[in-house]
């Protein structure tokens, strides 16, 4: 074949595919789930997912599914771990071809922060366990104060505030888009209107930086170009320069000829005793320089200005004695040109300004870190997290390949307090400080599994409540750091949809603050053609709405999938639903049984739907248990029992079977004789396995173990028309007994295989197997000739001895003269004494053989002894039993019968 012929026929299979694809709808599958625990939970929605441990909100449905390899039946609680109070789940059997379970729980009925999911089962009456953590936060309530304390102008009472609300509302503004648009427009309108900057008189650089910063983390779009206009504003505010660029420092006298005395700058003398000239500026020019120190000294006051390299004047001054340190390339707190003020210079740090600017206020930033011989490097106040925190942020991008950025992240990290936050004070104090440096350490690459974070949140959860409703900046950090805590969600009831009739309701419930407008809702693919709903855009904050839920015809055996909820295409819901026909059951127990030891199973028929049936029993005594649940799948199942001791007794116990099938709930009583026995019935031990000739027999030693009598009957498969052996006895009260199988297999029979014996007593049975090898072989056969000749042969030999003999006679006798004959017949009498011997062991084993057989056939001793004294003397039969071990009562007594 040709490549291209091959091509071709690949071509043809593919479009056949294709034309089936479209045949045929294909329909959702569920994954191949590992035997363990999963959670099923929304998808590219709010779920955190970085977090090593499943995180919950205390108001979230739980659903778990467990699997097992093996076809058992699973029970699934939770636990809580820290007061080791426990709840038991409903299952439902969830995928047709695996073996899992689903169970559900709504979290705000459990009062737990630490909590474990277990899943049980059992085989062949051992317990088995499938466990994984879970962390449930406690449903934080800082966004609700948050909206609480947005005015219906749209600000939060002063221009600070306002940008700390925007930035809490930031973390879901596609939710919250019309209250922080409401913001900005606040912030717009209360503004300097010429310089663009808050507040509106007098403006404060550091708070108009500040609220700039917030509205960069806060990833605003700036549709109202309020953060454009104040990044244009701090543009123009940055003392921005290169390092020795020209300045210049300008002098008047304020009286006539006023003699100067010094101008200097960085330690050297610039010019020195001169007069100024009247109603006239004089310049001295310098290099610029970050931290050089410029003076100028006069015996008269004077006015002096500074300009920078572009002729702008950074200050003013009057007086005698001017001292001006070259700031650095940073913003002041009030006027361009003042000293430094770090806070400002950081949170401007961030904004979308020329990079040229950018690096240069972060050089003056380097320059202003200090080293802390313990834990590394930190800017500002050593008392004062904030600026180090901040530093941090902004460098993060930049200059994170630093050696030493890694000792700035230290010194944060053991500033750190030890219940998580940062700071010094009372909560309220510390909560900025602790937002932003878990901001800071997040942008590094900290993560939810880091120690840092979750402590911080930890502390934030406790300490919420302590915090001023009303105060927006701490309630808007605070839900910096819960912002993890409270996300889009919905809830349902039933948590589990089971979709029988043609008609079903279900509530969807939105437990949270967020007004959820862009509500959507999707079946799974295999079950889109068979239900629909009407659909309910909107759930209000802390409402729920009831939706109903139509099934259209009756598929064919169980559906399983999920109704997932979205709000503005995120997932806020995963709803498992199940259509099926409604459950039905009912059953019957056996009404008795022998149980052996301590366990047991019961058997039971089940009349019952298509569904499948988890079911546990209780019983009313302490004596009897049946450990873990049991499945009903069909119309016959069992179900182990399980006794404290095991004992010989006879008695009814009570008991209760309940079985679920979903929220179906069948409960049945039961009360089935139980005849109880201490042990096993019979102990059978194989004598010899192997038959191989027709004249061997074999035997199998049977053992009672009860102190009663014990009937067994006796079968053989394959050879049983070989073997000759009692198909029923009864054995005494823990009596031993040697069955023997006769061997009636014919001569010059060939028989191979195996024989396998079944003894069963009580409806218990035992097992032994003999291997049987016999072949028949032929012996040889002699023609009449080579007889003739054979015979021949022998009577020429016989011929030849006698002449022989008869020739040579006198030598023979003197030779045998010659020999001991004493000798010879001591020997002779020896041997007659071995022979005498050897009859007498004989003798014993026959009247051994003869005792065992009367016994066998249950005769009394009387007839025992009166048969062996009729054949033997009593001396004989005495030591005959005595030698074998056995006893004959009554032997002394009996006479024998005369002949």
């Amino acid at each position: 074949m040709t490549k291209k012929g091959y091509h071709m026929k690949r071509g043809q299979q593919l479009a056949i595919l294709i034309l089936l694809a479209l045949a045929f709808p294909v329909y959702a599958q569920e994954p191949d789930y590992e035997e363990g625990i999963h959670f099923i939970r929304p998808v590219d929605g709010y779920i955190i997912s970085d977090y090593t441990i499943p995180e919950f909100l205390s108001v979230e449905d739980v659903y778990v599914l467990a699997c097992t390899e093996g076809d058992y039946p699973i029970k699934t609680s939770l636990l809580c771990l820290d007061n080791n109070n426990f709840v038991d789940l409903n299952n439902y059997k969830w995928t047709p071809d695996q073996n899992c379970y689903i169970s559900d729980y709504n979290l705000k009925d459990f009062t737990c922060r630490d909590m474990m999911v277990q899943s049980e089962y059992t085989i062949d009456g051992e317990n088995y366990r499938l466990t994984k953590n879970v962390r449930v936060n406690k449903l934080t309530k800082v966004l609700d104060h948050l909206l609480e304390n947005q005015y219906s102008d749209g600000g939060w009472r002063d221009s600070l505030k306002t940008a700390y609300g925007i930035w809490g509302l930031s973390f879901y503004s596609e939710i919250f888009d019309y209250e922080i648009e409401n913001g900005m427009k606040w912030l717009k309108l209360n503004r300097d209107d010429d310089e663009k900057c808050w507040p509106k008189s007098p403006c404060d650089m550091q708070q108009t930086a500040n609220i700039l910063g917030l509205l960069t983390i806060s990833n605003y779009t700036d549709y109202y170009r309020v953060l454009n206009d104040g990044e244009n504003f701090m543009k123009e505010m940055h003392l921005f320069y290169e390092q020795e660029n020209t300045w210049k420092v300008s002098i008047f006298p304020n009286v006539p000829f006023t003699t100067v005395s010094l101008v200097g700058y960085e330690g050297e003398i610039i010019d020195t005793n001169f007069t100024l000239e009247n109603d006239t500026w004089t310049d001295y020019s310098f290099k610029a320089v970050t931290g050089k120190e410029l003076i100028v000294i006069s015996d008269e006051n004077i006015k002096a200005k500074i300009l920078d390299q572009q002729g702008e004047t950074l200050i003013n001054y009057q007086g005698d004695n001017l001292s001006y340190d070259i700031p650095g390339a940073c913003w002041s707190r009030n006027k361009r040109g003042e000293p430094c003020d770090l806070r400002t210079t950081l949170w401007n740090t961030m904004l979308d300004i020329p990079e040229e600017q950018i690096d240069q206020a972060k050089y003056y930033l380097e320059n202003e870190m200090r080293n802390n011989t313990l834990v590394g490097y930190y800017l500002g106040d050593q008392d004062d997290p904030i600026d180090t925190s901040l530093f941090l942020y902004v460098m993060e991008s930049s200059h994170k390949d630093e050696d030493w950025m890694d000792e700035i992240v230290d010194w944060v990290t053991y500033h750190q307090n030890n219940e998580g936050s940062w700071g010094d004070g009372n909560v309220t104090d510390k909560v900025v400080p602790t937002a932003i440096g878990g901001l800071a350490l997040t942008k590094y690459g900290f993560n939810r599994s880091s120690e840092q974070i979750e402590d911080a949140e930890d502390w934030a959860s406790e300490n919420e409540e302590e915090v001023d409703v009303n105060d927006t900046v701490n309630q808007a950090a605070l839900f910096s750091i819960l912002r993890r805590n409270a996300h889009p969600l919905v809830t349902a009831v039933p948590r589990v949809l089971l979709v029988r009739e043609a008609l079903t309701t279900i509530d969807i419930f939105n437990p949270t603050t967020f007004n959820l407008d862009d509500v959507d809702y999707i079946f799974s693919d295999n079950l889109e053609e068979v239900l629909s709903l009407d659909k309910k855009s909107e759930i209000s904050s802390y409402s729920y709405r009831k939706v109903k839920i139509r099934k259209s015809g009756n598929p064919s055996g169980t559906i399983y999938g999920y109704l997932t909820i979205t709000n503005k295409d995120k997932q806020i819901g995963k709803i498992p639903v199940i259509v099926s026909d409604f459950p039905n059951l009912n059953i019957t127990v056996t009404e008795s049984l022998y149980v052996f030891g301590m366990n047991g199973d019961l058997q039971l028929t089940a009349t019952k739907s298509a569904h499948e049936f988890i079911c546990d029993v209780a019983w009313d005594s302490s004596e009897i248990s049946t450990p873990g649940s049991f499945k009903i799948s069909s119309e016959t199942a069992s179900f182990p029992v399980s006794f404290s001791r095991a004992v010989s007794k006879e008695e009814v116990y009570r008991g209760t079977v309940t079985c679920k099938s979903g929220d179906a709930q069948f409960t049945f009583p039961i009360s089935p004789f139980f005849t109880r026995f201490s042990s096993e019935p019979l102990t059978v031990i194989s004598g010899q396995s192997m038959v191989n000739s027709t004249d061997q027999h074999t035997s199998v030693l049977l053992k009672n173990n009860l102190d009663q009598d014990l009937t067994i009957d006796v079968s053989m498969d394959n050879f049983q028309e070989y073997f000759d052996f009692e198909s029923r006895i009864t054995l005494n009260p823990n009596e031993e007994r040697n069955l023997t199988f006769m061997n009636t297999i014919p001569s010059g029979t060939n028989v191979t295989g195996q024989a396998t014996i079944t003894f069963t007593g009580l409806g218990r049975s035992k097992t032994t197997s003999i291997a049987v090898e016999v072949e028949y072989v032929p012996k040889k056969s002699y023609s009449l000739l080579k007889l003739i000749i054979i015979l021949s042969f022998l009577s020429i030999v016989l011929g030849l001895l006698s002449y022989f003999g008869y020739t040579k006679r006198e030598e023979i006798i003197k030779m045998l003269n010659k020999l001991n004959v004493v000798k010879m017949k001591q020997e002779v009498k020896n041997e007659e004494s071995e022979i005498h011997e050897m009859k007498d062991e004989e003798r014993e084993l026959i009247i051994v053989n003869l005792f065992k057989i009367m016994r066998f056939q249950e005769k009394d001793d009387k007839d025992i002894a009166r048969t062996l004294l009729k054949n033997f003397s009593r001396e004989q039969v005495k030591r005959a039993l005595e030698q074998s071990g056995n006893s004959l009562p009554g032997l002394d007594e009996e006479e024998p019968e005369k002949e």
